[in-house]
């Protein structure tokens, strides 16, 4: 397996640094993205003046990834879904805004992330992305594969 074959059309990875931001995780750590993306999160967040972008997930090394699926795999799959070293977070191309924060459901918010590029996992209103997701992408997101598609397990 290549590195990136289990992108789906229209799917991309883009060939950039991961790079620290002004924006600082629920967990007190700088977020870090790709570059694009992190101005894509300034631009939203220049959107929107009155309400500060608050995110818990960003950039997340594809050992740690990795090391999640195997444990949401051993654990009998409970709780949220782990891709592995699919996740674009592995990528830096995600965030997950933080679930506990009332304003982060404010659709000024999405409204801004969307403006900037940004696209909202289906089923996951906190999941945002650069490159993942893509309109009538069938069998669903990268981040939620067909088991019996071999190519999606890690």
């Amino acid at each position: 397996m290549t590195e990136y074959d289990w992108l789906k059309p229209g799917q991309s990875v883009l060939e950039e640094e991961i790079i620290e931001t002004p924006f600082i995780s629920y967990y007190e750590k700088p977020v870090r993205l790709k570059s694009s993306v992190a101005k894509a999160l300034l631009s939203a967040q220049e959107l929107m003046p009155d309400v500060s972008v608050s995110i818990v997930d960003n950039y997340i090394p594809v050992e740690q990834k990795i090391e999640r699926r195997k444990e949401w795999i051993a654990g009998g799959r409970k709780g949220p879904y782990q891709a592995g070293r699919k996740s674009f977070h592995s990528q830096g191309q995600a965030i997950d805004l933080n679930q506990e924060d009332p304003k982060m459901r404010d659709p000024k918010v999405w409204e801004a992330l969307k403006k900037a590029g940004f696209s909202q996992h289906p089923d996951e209103w906190w999941h945002w992305s650069i490159g993942e997701f893509i309109e009538k992408n069938l069998g669903g997101s990268v981040t939620q594969p067909l088991y019996s598609d071999r190519r999606y397990l890690i």
